[in-house]
């Protein structure tokens, strides 16, 4: 079983109102807390992920522009040599 510490956390007023007002009975705070609290560190932690992901694709764009680049007029090489070996064969 998880342990579990208590803390005390101050909020305004009127977010406090929300919060009974979505929960209707007063002692189900904690658990709406608790799973309030989770949800959000889910989402930053994704935010976190997505932002990671973005850095690595601005820093690794130039040298995947580079490969594609380099692919390509590989690519290109082979087929005028393929087309090249085409022509020799129907004018041969």
């Amino acid at each position: 079983m998880a342990q579990h510490r208590r803390i005390m956390v101050t909020i305004p007023n009127d977010l406090l109102a929300s919060v009974d007002n979505l929960l209707l009975v007063r002692g189900k705070r904690s658990a709406f807390v608790r799973e309030a609290i989770g949800v959000l560190i889910k989402q930053r932690q994704a935010e976190m992920k997505v932002q990671a992901m973005r850095s690595g694709y601005e820093r690794m764009g130039p040298l995947n522009r580079q490969l594609a680049e380099e692919g390509l007029a590989e690519d290109l090489g082979a087929l005028l040599a393929y087309e090249r070996a085409l022509g020799e064969r129907e004018s041969g």
